[in-house]
């Protein structure tokens, strides 16, 4: 389960998954266009542990989740995720570059970024969500890290 701070890089990481390690990529912000949506939802509402085990039985070599779940209202999803098998990795980074390269982007207003991050903020995270593995999207000179250098860093933690 893929999350963290807008405009850090967490689609072209799953995607980096998808294409270079045959992971599955779902996103959760686009559930409505999920294959067989009815299904999923029913799942996802029944049981979160039957929905990761749905994942892990469709899916041998991986999937990957993108969740930039709202911190008050979905944090405690997340936690169910995590406790149902889910690997939770947070994408941080300086929020005036990851500000600038959401912005850059220009699909969604700048306005929303302003609201998620200071949600996060409140929310404290990741700071109070221990469970999440913490990884930089940025250099120190704010250039982006590649994927395949956060992807070794994350199996590194594995090992």
């Amino acid at each position: 389960m893929i999350s963290g701070i807008p405009g850090t890089g967490k689609s072209t990481f799953c995607r980096f998954l998808e294409a270079r390690h045959g992971f599955a990529f779902y996103e959760v912000d686009r559930m409505k266009h999920w294959p067989n949506l009815a299904d999923w939802e029913s799942l996802l509402r029944r049981s979160l542990a039957e929905f990761v085990a749905r994942f892990r039985e469709l899916h041998p070599n991986g999937t990957v989740l993108e969740f930039g779940f709202d911190p008050g209202s979905q944090a405690p999803v997340a936690r169910v995720l995590i406790q149902a098998g889910m690997r939770p990795i947070w994408f941080a980074g300086d929020h005036d570059r990851a500000r600038q390269l959401f912005v850059a982007r220009g699909t969604v207003p700048e306005v929303l970024f302003d609201k998620q991050v200071q949600r996060i903020k409140e929310a404290d995270l990741p700071r109070s969500m221990p469970e999440l593995q913490v990884v930089s999207a940025f250099r120190e000179d704010g250039s982006v890290r590649a994927p395949e250098e956060i992807y070794a860093e994350i199996l590194r933690s594995v090992a």
